[in-house]
């Protein structure tokens, strides 16, 4: 897991080398006016797609809401979508549930895409249009470098569609703020924690989906009881 999130900043730059996918669809958002934009995902693809909605509410003024995937498969209600946008997010894209979610968005007429880490996945192809992580494989249970490589995504996203160069150069210089991270001496933590059982996770804003996920993985690596 730690290997994992230490690879996280080459993860970042390695989108940077070809940021072609990210700018069309930026520009294809840009064209129309959407009136509400959409995420399906869950886990810790969730949290990363709360950062997103958090960017795009607060500096594209779009509202955005996280669908429930029952209402397409369970209970295939009739999706009144058509001109908005559905970004599905996901490590391995391929839960069936998730497939057919935004499979059924986009049949509603919604410009669809999904952010996968694995090329040429069931949920990439159903969306029409692919945002690869290149996060390359992961092997731990808790994700780690795929959400960090979700969360980079969303602000190129979000940084295209505003066109923000602030934003922009912003995650361009990720890559050494996180290798610097990766240098520091986090024994301090680890004892401040060693006998914790139950904590709260405090996030606001785009902190908010950062405190859902170190929520989850406190649980997930610690056995803490801890909710954001």
């Amino acid at each position: 897991m730690l290997k994992e999130a230490q690879a996280s900043a080459g993860v970042v730059a390695a989108q940077f080398a070809d940021t072609s996918r990210v700018e069309a669809l930026a520009r294809a958002l840009e064209a129309e006016p959407r009136h509400v934009a959409l995420t399906v995902a869950r886990g810790s693809s969730d949290h990363a797609a709360s950062y997103f909605a958090a960017l795009t509410m607060s500096r594209i003024g779009v509202p955005v809401a996280s669908i429930p995937m029952s209402i397409a498969t369970l209970q295939q209600a009739p999706l009144r979508v058509r001109g908005q946008f559905a970004l599905a997010f996901s490590q391995s894209g391929r839960s069936p549930d998730l497939v057919a979610t935004i499979k059924a968005l986009r049949e509603a007429g919604a410009l669809t895409a999904a952010m996968v880490n694995v090329a040429g996945s069931p949920l990439a192809e159903a969306a029409g249009t692919e945002l690869p992580l290149l996060a390359g494989p992961e092997l731990s249970v808790a994700a780690t470098k795929s959400y960090i490589a979700m969360l980079s995504m969303s602000a190129q996203l979000v940084g295209f569609w505003q066109r923000d160069a602030g934003l922009l150069d912003a995650v361009r210089a990720l890559p050494d703020s996180l290798d610097r991270a990766g240098t520091l001496d986090w024994s301090k933590a680890v004892e401040e924690l060693r006998d914790v059982k139950q904590m709260i996770v405090i996030g606001r804003g785009p902190g908010l989906a950062i405190a859902q996920e170190a929520a989850l993985k406190l649980k997930e690596t610690s056995g803490i009881q801890a909710e954001a």
